[in-house]
Protein backbone atom coordinates (compact mmCIF):
# COMPACT_ATOMS: atom_id res chain seq x y z
CA UNK A 1 0.00 0.00 0.00
CA UNK A 2 3.29 2.26 0.51
CA UNK A 3 3.54 1.64 -3.22
CA UNK A 4 0.23 3.24 -3.70
CA UNK A 5 0.54 6.15 -2.14
CA UNK A 6 3.81 6.96 -3.55
CA UNK A 7 2.35 6.62 -7.02
CA UNK A 8 -1.09 8.79 -6.04
CA UNK A 9 1.63 11.23 -4.39
CA UNK A 10 3.38 11.33 -7.85
CA UNK A 11 0.15 12.01 -9.61
CA UNK A 12 -0.39 15.14 -7.58
CA UNK A 13 2.77 16.43 -7.84
CA UNK A 14 2.36 16.01 -12.05
CA UNK A 15 -1.38 17.96 -11.60
CA UNK A 16 0.53 20.87 -10.13
CA UNK A 17 3.17 21.12 -12.36
CA UNK A 18 0.73 20.89 -15.25
CA UNK A 19 -1.38 24.17 -13.82
CA UNK A 20 2.35 25.52 -13.49
CA UNK A 21 3.71 24.46 -16.61
CA UNK A 22 0.90 23.87 -19.11
CA UNK A 23 2.67 21.64 -22.29
CA UNK A 24 2.24 18.64 -23.59
CA UNK A 25 5.30 17.22 -22.16
CA UNK A 26 3.67 17.95 -19.09
CA UNK A 27 0.57 16.29 -20.01
CA UNK A 28 2.30 13.10 -21.14
CA UNK A 29 3.79 12.77 -17.95
CA UNK A 30 1.05 13.28 -16.10
CA UNK A 31 -0.55 10.65 -18.00
CA UNK A 32 2.31 8.21 -17.64
CA UNK A 33 1.71 8.48 -14.20
CA UNK A 34 -2.53 8.02 -14.40
CA UNK A 35 -1.20 4.42 -16.17
CA UNK A 36 1.46 3.16 -13.42
CA UNK A 37 -0.81 3.89 -10.93
CA UNK A 38 -3.47 2.03 -12.78
CA UNK A 39 -1.72 -1.12 -13.25
CA UNK A 40 -0.48 -1.25 -9.61
CA UNK A 41 -4.28 -0.73 -8.67
CA UNK A 42 -5.31 -3.26 -11.23
CA UNK A 43 -2.72 -6.02 -9.73
CA UNK A 44 -3.90 -4.94 -6.32
CA UNK A 45 -7.49 -5.96 -7.10
CA UNK A 46 -6.25 -9.14 -9.34
CA UNK A 47 -4.52 -10.37 -5.46
CA UNK A 48 -7.22 -9.91 -3.58
CA UNK A 49 -9.37 -12.22 -5.94
CA UNK A 50 -7.38 -14.86 -5.64
CA UNK A 51 -7.38 -15.74 -2.04
CA UNK A 52 -8.67 -19.25 -1.66
CA UNK A 53 -11.77 -19.17 0.03
CA UNK A 54 -12.54 -21.98 3.09
CA UNK A 55 -14.75 -24.23 1.96
CA UNK A 56 -18.13 -24.42 3.92
CA UNK A 57 -18.58 -27.35 5.97
CA UNK A 58 -20.25 -30.37 4.62
CA UNK A 59 -23.39 -31.76 5.97
CA UNK A 60 -23.43 -35.45 5.71
CA UNK A 61 -27.50 -36.25 5.37
CA UNK A 62 -28.35 -39.94 7.05
CA UNK A 63 -30.87 -41.17 4.29
CA UNK A 64 -33.90 -42.30 5.91
CA UNK A 65 -34.77 -46.12 5.20
CA UNK A 66 -37.60 -47.00 2.52
CA UNK A 67 -39.99 -49.06 3.21
CA UNK A 68 -39.60 -52.50 1.38
CA UNK A 69 -42.73 -53.06 -1.17
CA UNK A 70 -43.07 -56.47 -2.23
CA UNK A 71 -43.91 -56.89 -6.63
CA UNK A 72 -46.75 -58.88 -7.72
CA UNK A 73 -45.52 -60.47 -10.70
CA UNK A 74 -48.09 -60.10 -13.58
CA UNK A 75 -48.54 -62.64 -16.14
CA UNK A 76 -46.73 -60.80 -19.71
CA UNK A 77 -49.47 -61.17 -22.63
CA UNK A 78 -48.53 -63.29 -25.42
CA UNK A 79 -48.23 -61.30 -28.62
CA UNK A 80 -48.47 -63.29 -31.91
CA UNK A 81 -46.03 -62.38 -34.58
CA UNK A 82 -47.64 -61.81 -37.59
CA UNK A 83 -45.98 -62.43 -40.80
CA UNK A 84 -46.05 -59.84 -44.17
CA UNK A 85 -46.66 -61.40 -47.24
CA UNK A 86 -43.00 -61.17 -49.28
CA UNK A 87 -43.48 -58.83 -52.52
CA UNK A 88 -41.09 -59.29 -55.09
CA UNK A 89 -39.66 -55.86 -56.81
CA UNK A 90 -39.62 -56.00 -60.32
CA UNK A 91 -36.40 -54.95 -62.62
CA UNK A 92 -37.06 -51.30 -63.59
CA UNK A 93 -35.40 -51.23 -67.04
CA UNK A 94 -31.83 -49.46 -67.39
CA UNK A 95 -32.02 -45.95 -69.21
CA UNK A 96 -29.96 -45.32 -71.91
CA UNK A 97 -26.94 -43.67 -71.49
CA UNK A 98 -26.12 -40.84 -74.08
CA UNK A 99 -22.36 -39.82 -75.07
CA UNK A 100 -21.13 -36.69 -74.83
CA UNK A 101 -19.83 -35.07 -77.05
CA UNK A 102 -16.75 -32.43 -76.39
CA UNK A 103 -17.06 -29.36 -78.28
CA UNK A 104 -13.57 -28.68 -79.63
CA UNK A 105 -12.65 -24.76 -77.59
CA UNK A 106 -11.44 -22.10 -79.86
CA UNK A 107 -7.77 -21.42 -79.91
CA UNK A 108 -7.59 -18.18 -77.48
CA UNK A 109 -5.35 -16.03 -78.35
CA UNK A 110 -1.85 -14.79 -76.48
CA UNK A 111 -2.32 -12.17 -74.54
CA UNK A 112 0.02 -9.45 -74.75
CA UNK A 113 2.47 -8.00 -72.57
CA UNK A 114 2.97 -4.75 -70.85
CA UNK A 115 6.39 -3.45 -72.32
CA UNK A 116 7.86 -1.55 -69.27
CA UNK A 117 8.19 2.18 -69.95
CA UNK A 118 12.00 3.38 -70.98
CA UNK A 119 13.33 6.99 -70.26
CA UNK A 120 12.02 7.87 -66.79
CA UNK A 121 13.05 11.40 -66.15
CA UNK A 122 15.82 10.98 -63.93
CA UNK A 123 14.71 13.82 -61.78
CA UNK A 124 11.91 11.87 -60.48
CA UNK A 125 14.30 8.89 -59.70
CA UNK A 126 16.69 11.42 -57.69
CA UNK A 127 13.08 12.93 -55.85
CA UNK A 128 12.42 9.82 -54.41
CA UNK A 129 15.97 8.59 -53.24
CA UNK A 130 14.85 9.52 -49.56
CA UNK A 131 11.34 7.45 -50.19
CA UNK A 132 13.67 4.74 -50.81
CA UNK A 133 15.67 5.55 -47.92
CA UNK A 134 12.41 5.57 -45.91
CA UNK A 135 11.01 2.45 -47.34
CA UNK A 136 14.11 0.22 -45.85
CA UNK A 137 11.59 0.92 -42.56
CA UNK A 138 8.52 0.91 -43.93
CA UNK A 139 8.04 4.53 -42.70
CA UNK A 140 8.37 7.92 -43.71
CA UNK A 141 10.82 10.48 -42.49
CA UNK A 142 9.53 12.50 -38.90
CA UNK A 143 10.29 15.72 -38.50
CA UNK A 144 9.28 15.88 -34.60
CA UNK A 145 9.72 12.46 -32.06
CA UNK A 146 7.31 14.51 -29.85
CA UNK A 147 4.55 14.36 -32.27
CA UNK A 148 5.44 11.87 -33.68
CA UNK A 149 4.71 9.04 -31.23
CA UNK A 150 1.57 7.87 -30.77
CA UNK A 151 0.25 8.65 -26.73
CA UNK A 152 -0.30 4.44 -26.50
CA UNK A 153 3.84 3.83 -27.38
CA UNK A 154 4.69 6.50 -25.23
CA UNK A 155 3.53 4.70 -22.53
CA UNK A 156 5.15 1.60 -23.29
CA UNK A 157 8.72 3.56 -23.87
CA UNK A 158 8.42 5.52 -20.53
CA UNK A 159 7.38 2.07 -18.74
CA UNK A 160 10.13 -0.23 -20.25
CA UNK A 161 13.12 2.29 -21.22
CA UNK A 162 12.75 5.22 -18.97
CA UNK A 163 11.47 2.85 -15.73
CA UNK A 164 8.37 4.86 -15.79
CA UNK A 165 10.15 8.47 -15.35
CA UNK A 166 8.56 10.75 -18.58
CA UNK A 167 10.74 13.23 -16.86
CA UNK A 168 13.68 11.34 -18.05
CA UNK A 169 11.57 10.35 -21.19
CA UNK A 170 11.20 13.83 -22.28
CA UNK A 171 14.74 15.02 -21.71
CA UNK A 172 15.80 12.22 -24.20
CA UNK A 173 13.73 13.30 -26.80
CA UNK A 174 14.53 16.66 -26.61
CA UNK A 175 18.17 16.09 -27.06
CA UNK A 176 17.18 13.86 -29.64
CA UNK A 177 15.14 16.16 -31.36
CA UNK A 178 18.12 19.13 -31.20
CA UNK A 179 20.92 16.72 -32.73
CA UNK A 180 22.73 18.74 -35.12
CA UNK A 181 22.90 15.08 -37.62
CA UNK A 182 22.37 11.36 -37.20
CA UNK A 183 25.22 10.65 -36.46
CA UNK A 184 25.21 12.87 -33.29
CA UNK A 185 21.76 11.37 -32.44
CA UNK A 186 23.27 7.45 -33.05
CA UNK A 187 25.53 8.54 -30.22
CA UNK A 188 23.08 9.82 -27.74
CA UNK A 189 20.74 6.68 -28.45
CA UNK A 190 24.02 4.40 -27.59
CA UNK A 191 24.46 6.51 -24.38
CA UNK A 192 21.06 6.18 -23.10
CA UNK A 193 20.83 2.34 -23.79
CA UNK A 194 24.01 2.10 -21.53
CA UNK A 195 22.65 4.48 -18.92
CA UNK A 196 19.20 2.94 -18.80
CA UNK A 197 20.44 -0.73 -19.23
CA UNK A 198 17.93 -1.19 -22.15
CA UNK A 199 17.53 -4.81 -23.84
CA UNK A 200 18.12 -4.43 -27.48
CA UNK A 201 15.77 -7.21 -28.15
CA UNK A 202 12.99 -5.95 -26.59
CA UNK A 203 10.10 -4.84 -28.39
CA UNK A 204 10.26 -1.07 -26.62
CA UNK A 205 13.36 -0.60 -27.93
CA UNK A 206 12.83 -1.71 -31.39
CA UNK A 207 9.96 0.58 -31.35
CA UNK A 208 11.62 3.66 -30.02
CA UNK A 209 14.98 3.11 -32.30
CA UNK A 210 12.35 3.04 -35.07
CA UNK A 211 11.15 6.31 -34.63
CA UNK A 212 14.55 7.88 -33.98
CA UNK A 213 16.14 6.14 -37.82
CA UNK A 214 12.57 7.92 -39.05
CA UNK A 215 13.92 11.48 -37.25
CA UNK A 216 17.51 10.57 -38.85
CA UNK A 217 16.34 10.29 -42.24
CA UNK A 218 14.53 13.75 -41.81
CA UNK A 219 18.01 15.10 -41.59
CA UNK A 220 19.47 13.80 -44.59
CA UNK A 221 20.21 16.61 -47.35
CA UNK A 222 17.39 16.05 -50.03
CA UNK A 223 18.09 14.97 -53.47
CA UNK A 224 17.83 18.82 -54.68
CA UNK A 225 20.33 20.25 -52.35
CA UNK A 226 22.73 17.34 -53.35
CA UNK A 227 22.42 18.22 -57.06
Amino acid sequence: MSNLKDKLNKIVEQVNELENNPSELTKDALLAEVRTFYDVVKNISEKATTKPQKAAPVIKEVPTPKPIIEAVKQPEPVVEKVVEPIIEKVAEPLSEVKPVVETPKADEKPKAKKEPLIGKDEADTKASDKKILAGQFNKEPLSDLRSGIPLNEKFGIIRNLFKGNASDFGDAVLKLNNAANSKEMAHYLELLSQRFEWDLDSEAYTNFSGYVSRKMMSLEPSSTNAD
